[in-house]
């Protein structure tokens, strides 16, 4: 399992351009034990997952919760049972990774947007975005441009700001691709 959290956390540092001492002044840890974290040659302590999580702004459970995955699914394949939650709900969006891991020149994500819930401040990453709905509908603003979407259709960003609404009265469900990955 150590070796398991050790690739999650070097994926989510070099996914987000962290450097290792970078992330060891943050954490209060040496260079030397990030790096022995990442080889899952130490053990983590909760605190540091904690911190961790904070840091990356991931559910502690992100961490643990794919561990319950048979060996041979790994890194292939993910089951229902095994998504991995990403995020906080607490804005009224939450997130499953779909993705096998956090490595790969691309992510796959299956996003929950509550109703009436909203992103109000534009997000502009250096990502190709593409999402798809599955269900509900969405008003976003790609470049300032106002696109209202319903199920069925898909959209795409290109690193261009944006910000989305949930109008409706039903969560609305995206797959959403980005690449690279953001977590």
């Amino acid at each position: 399992m150590q070796a398991a959290i050790g690739r999650d956390i070097r994926a989510l540092r070099q996914g987000r351009q962290v450097t290792l001492s970078a992330l060891a002044l943050k954490m209060g840890r040496s260079v030397g034990y990030i790096s022995q974290l990442e080889r899952g040659i130490s053990k983590i302590s909760l605190n540091d997952l904690r911190t961790l999580s904070k840091l990356f702004d991931v559910p502690i459970g992100f961490f643990l919760d794919h561990h319950n995955t048979s060996p041979g699914d790994q890194g292939v394949v993910v089951r229902k049972e095994n998504r991995r939650s990403v995020g906080t709900s607490e804005d009224g969006m939450s997130e499953e990774l779909l993705s096998p891991d956090i490595g790969g020149s691309y992510e796959l994500m299956l996003t929950r947007i509550e109703p009436k819930a909203s992103l109000t401040q534009e997000v502009n990453r250096p990502t190709e975005e593409t999402g798809y709905l599955l269900k509900g509908e969405l008003d976003v603003w790609i470049d300032g441009t106002h696109f209202h979407l319903r199920q069925g259709d898909t959209f795409r960003i290109d690193h261009q700001p944006f910000r989305w609404s949930n109008p409706g009265t039903t969560v609305t469900e995206i797959v959403w691709v980005t690449a690279p990955p953001v977590f």
